[in-house]
């Protein structure tokens, strides 16, 4: 895997959990809160 790949994976990434986070931020009284400190890559 390319490390150009392995940007656009990430942004992918980072762009869906952008986008989550919007919805959830609408609810008044969330239950569960989700936050994500880092982003590991291995191989």
């Amino acid at each position: 895997t390319s490390s150009r790949e392995i940007f656009n994976h990430l942004n992918y990434v980072l762009a869906f959990f952008n986008g989550l986070d919007l919805i959830f931020k609408q609810l008044s009284d969330p239950k569960v809160q989700l936050h994500i400190s880092a982003i590991v890559i291995g191989g």
